[in-house]
């Protein structure tokens, strides 16, 4: 694939982290104060050539330009404990949390926008791209107060108050027109709940009843438009809702443990939505054995989702098993869960048969998977451990039914679909085209090829295998530990390629030594991506690596410290795969400013991460 102008634009980026905390108390009285604040430089770093250039032209390349990303996060925590008698507590608990972002308008862009696609192709100049910049800003307060009383040892009655509030703001910079938005979300919480321990010596048995009621307001506003700077002339857009939800949940929940040896519960849930009038009713069993070696557990539930984007709850029902079986020296573990999930969804159809409004769809999706794990400490002696912790795990998605006869569109447009029988939102491809080199120069040319407007399934965006390994070493002061990641049987729609072969700019159209199906791909891209554009997703990747010497006693004590340690650590170290383009790592960059996440190929690897971080305590 030729070099896209984009890779000449990294730099190297700095982390900077800083933070505080202070414990302490009197009597049964206690507090807990932290803060903490971070920043991140920008990976992408203007070349000098992009400069140069933009110099030339007389137009001035300020520092936000030069380095246009920027992320900054800080929080505030404080916790409190009263104890006014002995029979009550009180917990405070607050929390601020901000953040202020800025990137190039390109990393915000939807997985179906072609604006940084083109750039990676190189139909627009970096130095032009990263002018236009999207700048946001959050905050978060979150408050609780909780207070217990136990009267007499065998009941206890709580009751909290809790309050969350979110302002978030984004605005486009550097470009024509306008686009902002802004957010303003605040919820309510109240529960009142009792707790009774009863039963003769050999049973233990424990009822529980609660009742919380919440409250959910959101306002927004939004304006976008391409010449007007404040939405108020020429082609605009402008959105404004206010949405409130309320509803109630009443829980019901008995547990009895018998002998040491068997837990049994029984929980029963039953919430109301307001707004939408809907009430639904969740059941929850739960029973476990534990002998030696062997933990056996059982577990059926329900739940549902609140009904913010249509008129009834999702309600999802899951049966799962596991076991677990550790050695007497507690040196190996062992275990595994197998699980059934059958989730019911709702959806507006897209594509309407007798015309009409859009009818709202339902449909069955199931999952069904297997989760294994082991910790296991080779080496356990009093200066040297060796632990190693490793877990596997499959899941199968199918969409089981739905209640039209219709394909329903998924994030990725026209190349997701959901068809009952397959994975949900799995990917949909033309055939290749069919093609012969009469002339036999070697060169596909537009009358040796004919083209197909037949589709056929490419595979899904979600992995379905996966597993992790990461031992840690502790040799006297020294710690290390590292972490591997692996992840396959996804499909990765290489959209790079497809776009750059959309514009003659991919090697298969350039390249006359290309395969002669690649150029007959690349020849016919303009009616839309075949199943050439999708490729397999597996990949291990090297997580992380981390180096912690802790300071012996004798050097703290002359420093006048507690105890102090310096951690060297890198993340996102390596990647092993067969997938040619950017990255198959489906989570490979975190969504910035909000958008969805998206299972297409991502704009940027995940890049290596370096820190260095000294703790103090006193």
């Amino acid at each position: 694939m030729l070099l896209s102008p984009l890779t000449r634009q990294f730099g190297t980026a700095i982390r900077r982290q800083y933070g505080l905390s202070a414990t302490g108390g009197w009597a049964q009285n206690r507090y807990y104060v932290a803060g903490e604040s971070d920043g991140d430089g920008s990976p992408f770093a203007l070349s000098a050539d992009e400069v140069d250039r933009l110099q030339s032209i007389g137009q001035t390349v300020p520092g936000t330009v030069r380095h246009p990303q920027h992320v900054g996060n800080g929080n505030l925590t404080a916790n409190i404990r009263l104890r006014p008698v002995a029979a009550i507590s009180v917990d405070l608990h607050g929390l601020h949390v901000s953040q202020d972002l800025r990137a190039p308008a390109f990393v915000n862009e939807s997985a179906n926008s072609f604006g940084l696609y083109a750039l990676q192709a190189g139909l627009i100049a970096p130095g032009d791209a990263f002018q236009v910049q999207t700048v946001s800003s959050m905050s978060r307060w979150l408050g609780s107060v909780d207070v217990a009383w136990t009267p007499i040892q065998a009941l206890t009655v709580t009751g909290s108050l809790g309050q969350d509030g979110v302002r978030f703001a984004s605005d486009r910079e550097g470009g024509p027109g306008v686009l902002s938005e802004s957010v303003v979300l605040n919820s309510a919480t109240r529960g009142l709940a009792a707790d009774v321990n009863w039963g003769p010596r050999s049973v233990e048995l424990r009822s529980h009843i609660g009742l919380e009621t919440s409250r959910v307001n959101r306002d927004s506003t939004e304006c976008a438009s391409g010449t007007s700077p404040n939405c108020t002339s020429g082609a605009y857009r402008k959105f404004e809702q206010f949405y409130q939800q309320r509803f109630w949940s009443l829980v019901l929940e008995q547990r009895a443990w018998i002998r040491d040896r068997l837990e049994l519960a029984a929980v029963l849930r039953r919430d109301h939505f307001k707004e939408h009038d809907q009430t639904a009713t969740h059941p929850a069993i739960h029973a476990a054995w534990w002998g030696t070696p062997v933990r056996v557990r059982v577990d059926y539930g329900s739940t549902s989702r609140r009904p913010f984007f249509f008129p009834k709850p999702e309600r999802t029902k899951e049966l799962s098993a596991g076991v677990d079986v550790t050695t007497a020296s507690d040196r190996l573990t062992v275990g595994g869960t197998i699980y059934d999930m059958h989730s019911r969804a709702y959806a507006v159809a897209v594509v309407i048969p007798s015309g009409g409004p859009p009818p709202l769809m339902t449909g069955t999706i199931g999952n069904r998977g297997i989760e294994l794990y082991a910790t296991a400490r080779l080496i356990d002696r009093p200066n040297a451990t060796l632990t190693v912790e490793t877990n596997a795990w499959g899941n199968r998605n199918r969409l089981l039914s739905m209640s039209l006869p219709i394909a329903v569109p998924g994030p990725g447009a026209s190349q997701e679909r959901s068809s009952v029988g397959l994975p949900v939102g799995g990917y949909w491809a033309y055939r290749p085209p069919t093609f012969a080199d009469a002339n036999g120069n070697g060169i596909i040319e537009p009358n040796e090829a004919s083209w197909s407007n037949q589709v056929t399934w490419a595979g899904t965006p979600y992995p379905t295998q996966g597993a992790t390994l990461a031992p840690q070493l502790s040799f006297r002061s020294i710690r290390v530990g590292t972490s591997f990641d692996y992840q396959a049987g996804h499909t990765v729609f290489n959209r790079s390629l497809w776009v750059a072969c959309l514009d003659a700019h991919c090697p298969a159209a350039v390249d006359p030594r290309s395969p002669l199906a690649a150029q007959a791909d690349a020849l016919l891209s303009r009616f839309g991506p075949t199943t050439r554009y999708f490729e397999d997703g597996d990949f291990l990747a090297w997580r992380e690596l981390w180096v912690t010497l802790n300071v012996p006693p004798r050097f703290a004590n002359a420093l006048h410290v507690k105890s102090a340690s310096v951690t060297l650590a890198g993340r996102n170290l390596h990647t092993w795969t067969g997938y040619s383009g950017i990255s198959p790592d489906p989570y490979a960059v975190d969504p910035l400013f909000g958008e969805a996440e998206g299972f297409s190929e991502p704009l940027m690897p995940a890049l290596p991460q370096w820190s260095l971080r000294l703790r103090v305590s006193y």
